[in-house]
């Protein structure tokens, strides 16, 4: 099966790893909760996307969608790069040794010492306004700099904290901004775009894609595109999920001339969900109800 839409319960490993752990007593009255992760599974998912796409792209993996540093290291050891939205994941990306021209800073609340920092040791900082770039411009620039797209593909009732590309979208700057934003800085070398996660469509993504696209078309200093994430993970029987197949040939046939520019990706929940299976001791059952550990110790 495609390892980019396969589910963890698709197969039965999980089975034999639970009677594992019980028999070396990992889940007990002792310890009652467990998370298991597939690494085999998640450098799979690695592999494909690299398959998948042109050579020559800069695939990420977005810390928040899995901040621990063992797992970060191993995607960083495996040649990912990471994508931080705070001070404190681009702490992480540091703590476990990504290398600086690897990591892409996205915080739409960047101080100016983050700023200064970023340019100089030549991580890619993506703005997300004019006045991130007014501060940007008091600085030597030695790494890239792009700015956030936002394309407004979805409607005002589709606005949601994970839907981001609506017209009162508190991330990134229009197109018609953009244009403008682009004359007076040209030292932005690059355009992002992320529609949002875990709610977008297919169309919703290509479309947004494309929008950004054209506009680079229209500005000589664009040499590269980054198309962040929000593939939808398949966390149900029922979830179709998006194939990285069908997603880059619907992005080709939209935007053509997609494919003179280097991609970057920020791909985080399509990335890292069913890579991980968490179980717990039940510890009471109360009117038909189980009561485990998840809510209780696990997900605070």
């Amino acid at each position: 099966m495609n390892p980019w839409l396969q589910r963890t319960c698709d197969d039965n490993r999980w089975r034999s790893q639970v009677l594992q752990l019980l028999e070396h007593g990992y889940l007990s009255a002792i310890q009652p909760w467990v998370v298991s992760y597939d690494l085999k599974r998640l450098k799979s998912r690695v592999d494909h996307l690299r398959e998948t796409f042109p050579s020559g792209c800069l695939h990420t993996s977005a810390i928040k969608a899995n901040p621990l540093p063992p797992v970060l290291k191993m995607l960083v050891d495996g040649g990912m790069g990471l994508e931080a939205a705070s001070r404190g994941e681009l702490e992480l990306a540091y703590h476990v040794g990504c290398p600086k021209e690897k990591i892409v800073f996205d915080s739409p609340a960047k101080t100016v010492r983050e700023i200064e920092e970023a340019v100089q040791e030549k991580i890619t900082l993506n703005a997300n306004s004019g006045q991130e770039l007014e501060r940007v411009s008091k600085y030597p620039i030695r790494g890239r700099v792009g700015l956030r797209c936002n394309p407004v593909v979805a409607g005002a009732s589709r606005a949601s904290a994970t839907m981001v590309a609506t017209a009162g979208s508190k991330f990134g700057v229009t197109l018609d901004e953009a244009r403008s934003l682009l004359a007076k800085y040209t030292f932005v070398s690059g355009l992002h775009v992320h529609v949002g996660s875990q709610v977008a469509t297919l169309e919703e993504l290509v479309e947004a894609a494309a929008r950004v696209v054209q506009l680079a078309d229209e500005f000589e200093q664009i040499v590269w595109l980054d198309i962040g994430g929000g593939l939808p993970a398949r966390y149900a029987a029922g979830d179709q999920g998006i194939s990285l197949e069908v997603y880059l040939r619907r992005l080709k046939q939209r935007a053509p001339s997609l494919t003179k520019y280097p991609l970057t990706t920020e791909l985080g929940r399509a990335l890292h969900a069913n890579c991980a299976w968490a179980a717990s001791v039940v510890e009471y059952v109360t009117e038909g109800r189980a009561i485990l550990h998840f809510g209780a110790d696990l997900c605070l």
